[in-house]
């Protein structure tokens, strides 16, 4: 496999509160659209990640 990640470096940008508070409601938004996938199909909240359990730690409420 050839494929090598390369991230953008943003460390260096600065953003507006406007826009900080979007990319948090957008990035919180993604994962309640992830969890609702989730549990439809029958996953639940785990310790850690069995995919033979459904179960993930990762399936809980953001604040």
């Amino acid at each position: 496999m050839s494929y090598k990640p390369r991230p953008i470096d943003t460390s260096h940008i600065k953003l507006s509160p406007e826009i900080h508070n979007l990319t948090e409601a957008l990035s919180k938004n993604t994962h309640e659209v992830w969890a609702q996938e989730r549990m439809a199909q029958s996953w639940r909240f785990g310790p850690e990640r069995n995919d033979q359990r459904k179960e993930h730690p990762s399936l809980i409420p953001l604040r």
